[in-house]
């Protein structure tokens, strides 16, 4: 059976919103790509999804050949691009629940991490851990005026770093 436009057009229409499939089966696969560069982790998601559709494709072309009907081949590529998902999520379950790491890594922003590291420097500069004993209610006027120029200080700073 001879390749036509439309069985080209096929692959390629699949090919085009493949993206997303490949994305998906990624995070399946290998969860820690959440945390990639957004270039990087685009880049993978395309390259995914261009396997998949050639995969499909395979298999549609598989399917025509084992079981010839009077239909044409895009036919063929459509039916099997749900037997295709299913198996490649299965396959990207499976080496993870039996290969994959038990700990995956989380993203923080690094302005969530800078805001923590300047609240604990600024509260060990203004009440040293020595005299710190539970909670301090009792702090004079003097030493809040203190804090609030200590922290306006740090917030200053961190503005200034981050321009």
């Amino acid at each position: 059976m001879p390749i036509t436009l439309l069985d080209v057009s096929a692959v390629i229409y699949i090919m085009l919103g493949s993206t997303s499939i490949g994305y998906l089966l990624l995070r399946t696969g290998w969860p820690s790509v959440r945390t990639l560069e957004h270039p990087l982790k685009v880049g993978s998601s395309v390259l995914a999804g261009i396997i998949f559709t050639i995969l499909a494709a395979i298999a549609g072309y598989a399917l025509s050949i084992y079981f010839p009907m009077q239909t044409d081949f895009y036919n063929y590529i459509f039916a099997s691009l749900p037997l295709m998902v299913f198996l490649l999520f299965a396959i990207m379950l499976l080496k993870q629940k039996f290969l994959g790491k038990r700990k995956v890594k989380v993203s923080v922003p690094k302005e969530d991490i800078a805001a923590k590291q300047i609240a604990e420097e600024t509260a060990q500069r203004i009440i040293p851990e020595e005299s710190y004993i539970g909670v301090r209610s009792e702090l004079s006027q003097q030493q809040l005026e203190e804090i609030k120029k200590a922290l306006k200080e740090d917030v200053e700073k961190e503005q200034k770093a981050s321009e």
